[in-house]
């Protein structure tokens, strides 16, 4: 069934290929610079519709200037001449000379609840670091041999009446290249015409494109054809690139993650104060939804823990289905999205308000290590060197609070039973994605504009080397650290983590 239906797909995607007419299907401009400068009209007129927002028609979401929220069309102009040199510079290195290229990075494209029903659309957070689009199924490519040379081209849908009536509007050709600030526009239909003019004009061109891991099928066919027919010489993912720039955090960026991490921080204290014996866990991720939203954020940034009691055990638990007991504790991972940048908070709490002695215990050894952690993002250490930190740290305490049965002074050993009860890294990079920028080790020291959580946790199961008191226990706490030239800003520093705060909050 699945080789059927794909065989009719590629067959309908040869008829339409070949339908396509040769010809030179890009809206052409004079160099970019010029564009810029020449253009000081308002893009709004009364016939003028945008596929996303702009300053004209959500003035309370964007500034004069801007093309997404704090966020200027030049940077993203810099963000695309940047990505290129190291493109660039990647092929001399390789090849010791310049050599044509050809780069395609799609966006995301409409995912389907069901017939006609589709989810909340998420856009492809490269294609948007670059592009500043919001559109699905558009993309963006660039080509030349060095930045002297580069052309970008943000490939667009059709503007047709019937989709605008049910999906809404489409930027059209006639304002999409001085909105995104690109040398070139066109619709996405005639990305094959585009590819072939390019292979006839330069026969060994090189291709950057994510082969693995693509969601748009319509395009994906179309390339690999390209590819597959083609004198090519390589392609290659350009994911590796964009993650270099996308780690360090422009001032711009920087402002939308501490709103992202304010919003979050205060989302999460409204939470802790209606928290009850009785409630469900749904009713919780329920308030720091509602919370978010209502404070500006347009969606959580990823489904949120709200896992109480016994559940805290484990580490990704998203049913949210369980009542919450007095006497237990519950653990809440949770953040917004705002603009598209990340929140990423875990706060852990008493159910009824008050930590019993052994609650407490436990808390207090994660909240100790957490801050001596912290402390080393001031060094810019690596994220690995801080992670066996946090493994020796708890093993320490583990062992002096007799929370162990017995004492274990063999430090390998020691953390092994660590590394068992916190089987989790202490760090992530944050941004655009909650596990940011994949390609970045973990191993490099931090730099100024990093964005990294500092998450150390305990999960107490029933094991015999535990003292039982503790069982069943789960606990973690999660900051949002930006890096700076001085040493580092906590983002998330107004959501409450010291055990007396909490238990005023709880009692109001």
């Amino acid at each position: 069934m699945v080789s059927y239906v794909t065989n009719i797909f590629k067959t309908k995607l040869q008829q339409n290929i070949g339908s396509i007419i040769k010809r030179d299907v890009c809206v052409k401009s004079e160099k970019l610079s010029n564009v810029i400068e020449s253009n000081k009209e308002p893009l709004q007129s009364q016939e003028t519709v945008f596929g996303q927002p702009t300053f004209t028609t959500h003035p309370h979401l964007i500034r004069e200037g801007e093309l997404l929220p704090c966020i200027k069309i030049e940077e993203f102009q810099k963000r695309r001449k940047k990505f290129m040199e190291l493109i660039f510079t990647d092929i001399l290195a390789t090849y010791g000379k310049p050599m044509h290229t050809f780069v395609i990075i799609p966006s995301a494209t409409k995912v389907y609840m069901t017939e006609k029903i589709p989810y909340v659309f998420h856009q492809n957070t490269d294609f948007l670091y670059l592009s500043g689009c919001l559109e699905p199924d558009t993309a963006i490519v660039f080509n030349g041999s060095c930045n002297d040379d580069l052309v970008s081209t943000l490939l667009l849908r059709e503007q047709d009446s019937h989709s605008q009536l049910w999906d809404g509007p489409r930027t059209g050709l006639d304002v999409a290249q001085q909105m995104f600030g690109v040398e070139q526009v066109s619709l996405l239909q005639h990305l094959p015409q585009l590819l072939k003019n390019y292979t006839e004009k330069h026969r060994n061109h090189l291709l950057y494109y994510d082969a693995q891991n693509s969601d748009n099928l319509s395009y994906h066919w179309i390339i690999l054809n390209h590819i597959q027919h083609n004198n090519i010489t390589v392609y290659k993912s350009c994911k590796y690139f964009i993650d270099q720039l996308r780690v360090i955090k422009s001032s711009a960026e920087q402002n939308l993650m501490r709103r992202a991490g304010e919003i979050s921080s205060i989302a999460i204290e409204r939470a802790m104060k209606v928290t009850k014996p009785g409630m469900t866990e749904h009713q919780l991720f329920a308030t720091v939804d509602y919370e978010s939203r209502m404070l500006g954020a347009k969606i959580l940034a990823y489904p949120p823990v709200v896992a109480s009691g016994k559940n805290a055990k484990i580490i990704h638990y998203i049913d949210n289905n369980q009542v919450m007991k007095d006497g237990d504790l519950v653990l809440m991972d949770a953040g917004c999205e705002y603009h598209g940048y990340c929140g990423d908070i875990t706060r852990t709490w008493p159910i009824n308000g008050k930590f019993t002695k052994y609650q407490q215990i436990l808390y207090e050894i994660v909240l100790d290590v957490q801050k001596q952690i912290i402390l080393y993002c001031k060094e810019k250490i690596s994220l690995d060197f801080m992670y066996q930190k946090m493994i020796n740290l708890l093993g320490q305490y583990l062992r002096n609070e007799k929370i162990l049965k017995h004492n274990i002074y063999d430090i390998n050993e020691l953390n092994a039973i660590t590394m068992e009860l916190c089987p989790h890294h202490v760090s992530h990079y944050l941004g655009l994605d909650i596990h940011d920028v994949k390609t970045v080790p973990k191993n490099i020291a931090l730099q100024s504009g990093m964005v990294v959580t500092i998450e150390p946790g305990l999960y107490i199961r029933e094991q015999e080397f535990l003292a039982p008191e503790f069982w069943n226990t789960g606990i973690r706490i999660e900051d949002n650290i930006l890096i700076t030239d001085s040493g580092y800003e906590i983002l998330s520093e107004k959501c409450p983590k010291e055990v007396q705060k909490i238990q005023t909050i709880m009692s109001q």
